[in-house]
């Protein structure tokens, strides 16, 4: 007769059934989760772009309905985009400017922004040492300038001459990216989704 100690074990292991079926939960499980992150990266983005194109169109109906200069910025600073709306204010002396702050709205921070005019394809990145500035025309609507400003307060104009629109453009991980077109004649703004 055999003792307890010379029984053999037959719940000792694992069946190789039973290895494919937990391997490939594991499996599911992480691919589930890729997909996942995927689309938060794609809903950053698109949130980006509705408050980029929020903020642009209230810009412009300023532009248009109240009297004053009024540009929009989209800078980086601190790993967060923003974006703000300003108004330039003549002093009393008649001959000197200020900005006033209108609004200025975080954009977001796991994303990165850059601007294609449609006849200049060399695509900037807005960054911590340049900034995107955006302004309307007074009487039309249409837009009056684009331009990148960096740190040194050089300025680069980014519409073509014979340029129709431009793309602000939010990627995620330069894999996920959503646009918005800015038509220079319309001052219209439209998405690509």
């Amino acid at each position: 007769m055999m003792n307890e100690s010379q029984k053999v074990n037959k719940n000792a292991g694992f069946s190789l059934v039973e290895l494919i079926v937990v391997v490939t939960i594991i499996a599911i499980m992480v691919g589930g989760s890729f997909a996942g992150f995927a689309m938060l990266a794609r809903g950053d983005s698109k949130k980006a772009v509705k408050n980029i194109s929020s903020q642009i169109t209230e810009l412009r109906t300023n532009t248009l309905s109240v009297a004053g200069n009024w540009f929009a910025e989209i800078y980086k600073k601190d790993n967060t985009y923003r974006i703000d709306i300003k108004k330039k204010i003549t002093l009393p002396d008649g001959k000197t400017t200020s900005e006033e702050l209108v609004s200025s709205t975080a954009i977001g921070s796991k994303i990165v922004i850059s601007y294609v005019d449609s006849v200049f394809t060399d695509k900037k990145d807005i960054n911590d040492s340049n900034k995107l500035v955006i302004s309307f025309m007074q009487g039309s609507g249409k837009v009056n300038q684009v331009k990148l400003v960096n740190s040194d307060l050089s300025e680069t104009p980014l519409i073509g001459p014979i340029s129709q629109s431009g793309n602000i453009i939010v990627s995620v991980k330069s894999s996920t990216s959503n646009s918005l077109t800015l038509w220079y004649l319309t001052g219209k703004l439209t998405t690509d989704y």
